[in-house]
């Protein structure tokens, strides 16, 4: 079974579904309420909600491992208990997935935090200046790259894979990459430049 260890916006439910190819019961993902096909078995599983012991955690993937298609697991470093991460991590095929240009996640996850549109909207466009990005969700943001970048460090045997480096092919099962104007979009965008700037000079 394959584990996506991914940071927020970097296409990660994207790549798992392109790891299930492009069927999305086949992934089980870390957040939210949809079921696996033909199971009781949320597909966006909050793992801390269900998994409180290891032999919970060993009888739920002994049902994944016996299941016909084996589901993708997809996980967040600083969204998911330490403990889940380092079971994944001893127990699965995992890699890890990050994005290479940090400011593009940034704006990212402010634009789909304040439009909650999280996915493609297929042509849908914002007008320029429309939000306002709080300094509360960018630290949030920059906390979970942080935990990731932990992660990564300390299991450095562990694949990377890049976000621009996906070629997703035409499928309409596969979600294509989001995308979105940028800065524009805020109306402080001088202040989220003066904020990324300090993230990358730390």
């Amino acid at each position: 079974m394959k584990c996506v260890i991914a940071q927020m916006r970097t296409g990660s439910t994207m790549y798992a579904e392109l790891l299930s190819g492009g069927d999305d019961h086949d992934c089980l993902y870390s957040l939210g309420t949809r079921k696996l096909q033909g199971t009781e078995i949320p597909n966006r599983e909050i793992f801390e909600f269900y998994f409180n012991s290891i032999i919970e955690i060993n009888t739920r993937f002994d049902t994944f491992k016996n299941m016909e298609h084996k589901p993708i697991i997809k996980i967040i470093p600083g969204l998911v208990k330490t403990s889940i991460l380092e079971w994944c991590i001893g127990n699965l095929d995992c890699v890890f997935l990050d994005r290479k240009n940090k400011l593009d996640q940034v704006v990212s996850y402010g634009v789909a935090k304040y439009s909650s549109w999280w996915f493609n909207q297929g042509g849908k466009e914002l007008e320029p200046r429309c939000m306002e990005y709080l300094r509360p969700d960018f630290d949030y943001l920059i906390s979970t790259i942080h935990e990731f970048n932990k992660c990564a460090e300390l299991h450095k045997d562990i694949p990377m894979v890049y976000y621009e480096d996906i070629e997703v092919p035409t499928n309409p099962l596969i979600p294509p990459k989001n995308k979105q104007r940028g800065l524009e979009l805020f109306s402080n965008s001088e202040q989220i430049m003066e904020w990324y700037n300090e993230f990358v000079q730390r």
